[in-house]
């Protein structure tokens, strides 16, 4: 399976609200260049190596139910849509997915960086009620041990993941 992620994130804000660049990578090699310049449309995806392509089969939408038409997209492309169509939200594998992918992959791409930041000073823990909670300090196993006894229910302490390693 392959691992997607992204790098150089430059986010704005648009006519239709918060748009992105971003380099999209397929584990670790850059694939395409992707964009969503938040004007309601979709988000264009220009690939490295667009011209090595392979035919692929998509619902065409033209009135007649069941209709499908053939286009030559680009290997990542088709790579992108088989990966993506055996996640299970993404069940369709059509290219509003690839939109919704990339553009989950740019959310926690931003929650990671913010969560990160805000774990300098805070500490923050999830609880089973799927809620996370944060509360001014330094994460230290005194704070950690106290918090525990005190909120039995914490299931995780989100700072955890961002200590250095040593």
């Amino acid at each position: 399976m392959h691992k997607y992620t992204i790098k150089n994130l430059k986010s704005f804000l648009g006519r239709e609200g918060h748009g992105f660049n971003i380099d999209l990578y397929r584990n670790g090699v850059k694939v395409a260049f992707v964009q969503d310049m938040a004007d309601g449309g979709e988000i264009r995806f220009d690939w490295v190596d667009h011209k090595n392509t392979l035919p692929m089969e998509f619902p065409s939408y033209n009135g007649i139910k069941g209709s499908k038409h053939i286009e030559m997209v680009p290997v990542e492309e088709v790579l992108l849509l088989n990966h993506i169509s055996t996640i299970e939200e993404y069940k369709d594998g059509t290219r509003s997915d690839m939109d919704c992918f990339v553009s989950s992959l740019v959310d926690d791409y931003e929650n990671e960086k913010r969560n990160k930041k805000k774990c300098k000073n805070h500490i923050m823990f999830l609880s089973n009620d799927g809620k996370t909670y944060s509360i001014k300090g330094t994460y230290n196993e005194a704070n950690k041990t106290f918090l525990l006894t005190r909120y039995p229910d914490i299931v995780e302490f989100i700072n955890e993941k961002y200590l250095e390693k040593v």
